[in-house]
């Protein structure tokens, strides 16, 4: 049985280019769902301080993320290298590794179910998509700065937007 969906989840994609590589990350976020005052559908990172005390329910993904890397120009070489990491913690106590760890199997565990009713993800979008099933969560997002808002996907969307960030570095 999968995890239970968490309607606050929301998996925002961004990508980044750097002397000829590509990376493709995946990193949870909870939308403002009335857990702060102010700012009602913002997304808030996991981990923050909060007085209104969210974030509790959300510590064990501050700073999680999946990511692929490609090379620009190369077509050949596909998406590759995907992976779940807690990526840059700023400092982490025992506890917090300890919890880390806990979360890293539990989301290894529901992704190995995954691979055995499903099949292996046969691309990276694909992964991301068992990715948020394994951390309970269904809608995506990236950051359009021509708008200054984010542009919301369903996972089909998202597979695509996946595609599309590719074979735009392979064209370059």
């Amino acid at each position: 049985m999968a995890p239970r969906i968490d309607k606050n989840l929301v998996i925002v994609l961004d990508h980044t280019r750097f002397q000829g590589f590509g990376h493709i990350y995946a990193k949870p976020f909870v939308e403002n769902n009335g857990f702060e005052p102010t700012g009602k559908g913002d997304l808030l990172a996991p981990g923050l301080g909060s007085r209104w005390g969210w974030e509790r329910n959300y510590n064990w993904l501050r700073d999680l993320r999946t990511s692929a890397q490609y090379t620009i120009g190369h077509a050949d070489g596909g998406l590759y290298g995907y992976d779940i990491h807690y990526s840059q913690p700023f400092s982490v106590q025992l506890y917090q590794a300890e919890a880390m760890v806990k979360a890293l199997r539990k989301i290894h565990r529901e992704m190995d179910k995954l691979k055995s009713t499903h099949g292996y993800p046969d691309s990276y979008g694909e992964y991301v998509a068992h990715f948020a099933i394994a951390i309970g969560c269904n809608r995506f997002a990236t950051w359009q700065n021509g708008t200054r808002s984010y542009m919301w996907m369903n996972t089909a969307e998202m597979r695509t937007w996946v595609e599309g960030v590719f074979r735009e570095a392979v064209a370059a």
